[in-house]
């Protein structure tokens, strides 16, 4: 997971190239861990992730989960194809707010 780029009420994170079952504890650590420090506003860059399972949505729903009862957001942006193909397969798009472009994602977030 790359180094977040804070700004003054959302952070954004940089997702890895591949999330699953093999990274998604660490990376679901880290955001944890954000959460915790009081993060609950959270722009998830999927641009760089080439290949998602189920360990790596799960990821993403435990990251929705905790900030929800803060009134938090959670933002995906990027997806590639197959990324955005398992999000709707699973219905999660429902749950998501989705953005193709990062600087509508900012505005949307920063409103």
């Amino acid at each position: 997971m790359e180094t977040p780029s804070p700004t003054s009420n959302f952070e954004i994170i940089d997702l890895p190239p591949l999330l699953v079952m093999g990274n998604s504890d660490p990376v679901r650590k880290q955001l944890e861990s954000r959460i915790s420090a009081g993060l609950h506003r959270l722009i998830l860059n999927l641009q760089p992730v080439e290949f998602m399972d189920s360990s790596g949505l799960s990821v993403l729903m435990s990251a929705w989960k905790k900030v929800k009862p803060f009134g938090g957001r959670v933002i995906l942006v990027s997806p590639a194809p197959s990324v955005r193909a398992l999000l709707e397969l699973t219905r999660l798009h429902e749950i998501f707010e989705i953005y193709e472009d990062m600087d509508a994602a900012q505005a949307d977030m920063a409103a």
